[in-house]
């Protein structure tokens, strides 16, 4: 449907026989017969030949099972177009699906009028048909290709749809056709962060005028690019001010409360809240409760927390990401406390919201994770013949060493860099897409890069392109997100656990590289991928349910236990249970098996980590903690896992050494 609409406009404006006759073909092939019939009628008069599409108008006809006489009688009915005051007048009393009904019934005329696509790309976005309200969007700016609403519905809607590199990319189109409009830069800077370009909305931010730099909305665009820059003193001070001068504005005091809510935020977010209290600001949202319980969490405040939950939570809110976060903050503060059954409930309720949003909103498809690893575990299993033990790759002189740490998420990876980055010359890269972007740039070198490629058609260009010019690529990127020129003197860690899938383009581009696996008891593992409020994408999705997110640890443990056994890989690994409880023992063979010496800081990491401002990986409030065995055996203290949901993973936890 999306696609049909700019088909629509193609044909409202260019008004060429082909391109109207191919519209009246669309409609047909989208189940909408009688509306192209009606079409064809409407336009048949002005067209060059009007005969040519007597054939088309017979054939649509026959396949309706229109009889002459029905077919003449129906086109003799005076059609019924909505005006559109109607239309306003719907979108106001929120009937957006009698909106889409009315619109879509009406596409046998033509529709130059761009209000109408934007009521109707409005209507789709309320009722979450993200991918024609994007079409819709973008008919209607053809129609006015200078109206800055529609430029921003459009970037706007790109990325509640999850198109971040599109979002940004319309973004840098649409500023160049409108440069100084507050609202657009606004719009832009959002898209550029989202789309781990944060520091393209600075710059946008700073490089604007001083008028566009007192708005509100885009001020807290810049605090949000200064936070994921980890700049978060800026950012806490640019926030903090914004509620100062707003203290009675509760989706102000909101909004800074989202970008202050981090591990340690504790103290910033009590200050907000003080403000709201102390302005008898009321809570009418329920993201207004949440952040007052993670403001309490975070202080170590469990049991306020808990009577704010126990208070302001309601099942039967409507369904949000804020109330999804809300449920999944209840079952941390009940584990908190013991009640472990409670604690398990609120974690499914909260998955299944944030699996249904997630994709009700068009912003993940499901099966494109489990896709992209099989095709990797294809690529694998067609070349068992090579174990690249003889591939060799040239790396730059002033090239640094790199390590890599994968595994599978909540397996102790996290502990492991935060131990590493103790190191004085190790620097670890913590969950950033390093891999990816040297994927997209072996695709797509200089060109734009494509949302959505196919990673066969990613491998075929990664393998077509010479191992020293992939290893070029990976340290560009290395820098970009290490924001610093590379040090040959530092040992680099590239952290993810995600990149499991990925071992053969790693050792492809890296044959000499040190690889550390880490492993957790594969039950503990998956019960704590679903007790996390992870932000969703593509692989996040499949931890919102137990049984996706075993089907998962099955498909990546599979995937590496062919790689181990294809691949010459020199591979260290590291048993969570056992780095808990002796870990120099544990680390210090890695360590020195990087070529570097033992330190003995290395112990108290948790000092180390508790000066970094942020990090980013949900393990954040854990790591700032002295090593503790309680995550053990977690899997067992919920009644709904101990009757055979894990199951499954028993053959992985023999092979593994855990059963």
């Amino acid at each position: 449907m999306s696609g049909l609409f700019l088909f629509k406009v193609a044909a409202t404006l260019l008004k060429t026989d082909q391109y109207r006759a191919d519209f009246a073909i669309a409609l047909y092939n989208i189940g909408k017969p009688k509306l192209a019939l009606r079409y064809i009628h409407l336009i048949q008069p002005h067209l060059d030949n009007p005969t040519s599409l007597d054939p088309l108008k017979k054939q649509i006809a026959e396949k309706a099972n229109l009889s002459r006489s029905a077919l003449t009688a129906f086109l003799a009915r005076k059609p019924v177009v909505t005006p559109l005051e109607e239309l306003n007048a719907l979108a106001q009393s929120g009937q957006f699906e009698r909106i889409i009904s009315l619109v879509e019934n009406q596409l046998f005329q033509d529709m130059p009028d761009p209000r109408i696509w934007r009521i109707l790309a409005q209507a789709y976005r309320m009722t979450t048909q993200v991918h024609q309200a994007q079409g819709a969007a973008l008919a209607a700016m053809a129609l006015a290709p200078d109206d800055v609403s529609l430029h921003i519905l459009n970037i706007e809607l790109l990325s509640f749809g999850g198109l971040n590199y599109l979002a940004a990319a319309s973004a840098k189109r649409s500023l160049q056709r409108i440069p100084s409009d507050t609202r657009l830069l606004t719009t832009a800077s959002y898209a550029f962060a989202a789309d781990s370009r944060a520091d393209e909305a600075i710059a946008l931010f700073e490089s604007a005028d001083a008028e566009a730099r007192k708005d509100r909305r885009f001020r807290f665009a810049y605090a949000n690019a200064l936070s994921d820059m980890d700049l978060h003193t800026q950012a806490q001070s640019v926030v903090l001010e914004l509620a100062r001068q707003n203290p009675t504005d509760e989706e102000t005091l909101l909004n800074a409360l989202r970008i202050l809510n981090k591990p340690g935020g504790g103290t910033q977010m009590k200050q907000v809240i003080d403000i709201m209290d102390e302005n008898g600001v009321k809570t009418t949202r329920v993201a207004g409760h949440f952040f007052r319980a993670m403001m309490h969490n975070n202080l170590g405040e469990t049991d306020k927390a808990l009577a704010i939950l126990e208070s302001h939570f309601d099942p039967d809110e409507l369904a949000s990401d804020d109330q999804a976060n809300f449920a999944m903050i209840a079952g941390r503060l009940y584990d908190k406390v013991g009640e472990y059954d409670k604690a398990f409930e609120k974690y499914q309720f909260g998955n299944e919201l944030h699996a249904q949003m997630a994709v009700k909103t068009g912003r993940l498809s499901p099966a494109n994770y489990p896709a992209r690893v099989k095709a990797l575990t294809d690529d694998l299993l067609s070349k068992a013949s090579d174990s690249l033990g003889a591939h060799t790759v040239k790396s730059p002189t002033d090239a640094p060493q790199v390590a890599f740490i994968y595994s599978f998420p909540r397996s102790g990876t996290t502990l492991l860099d935060t131990i590493f980055r103790t190191h004085s010359k190790i620097e670890v890269l913590e969950e950033l897409p390093v891999i990816r972007d040297t994927l997209l740039d072996a695709r797509f070198r200089d060109q734009p890069v494509q949302n959505g490629a196919k990673t066969e058609d990613l491998l075929r260009a990664f393998y077509d392109t010479d191992p020293e010019l992939l290893q070029q690529f990976y340290f560009n990127n290395l820098a970009k997100y290490a924001r610093t020129e590379l040090d040959p003197q530092i040992t680099y860690v590239d952290k993810m656990p995600l990149n499991t899938p990925y071992a053969r383009l790693i050792k492809y581009m890296f044959p000499d590289a040190k690889h550390i696996f880490s492993l957790r008891d594969p039950a503990d593992v998956v019960t704590s991928c679903f007790a996390q409020n992870f932000l969703m994408n593509d692989a996040m999705y499949h931890f919102t349910s137990i049984e996706r997110a075993v089907a998962l640890y099955d498909q990546i443990m599979s995937y590496w236990v062919k790689a181990e056994e294809i691949l010459d890989i020199d591979v260290s690994y590291v048993r969570y249970e056992d780095l808990v409880t002796d870990l120099q023992k544990v680390v210090q063979p890695i360590v020195e098996g990087l070529g570097l010496p033992w330190e003995d800081g290395l112990v108290d990491f948790w000092k180390t980590a508790r000066e970094r401002e942020v990090i980013r990986t949900a393990s954040a409030d854990q790591v700032i903690q002295k090593l503790y065995t309680t995550s053990q055996g977690r899997w067992t203290r919920y009644s709904a896992l101990t009757d055979g949901a894990l199951a499954p993973l028993e053959p992985w936890r023999k092979h593994f050494g855990y059963a």
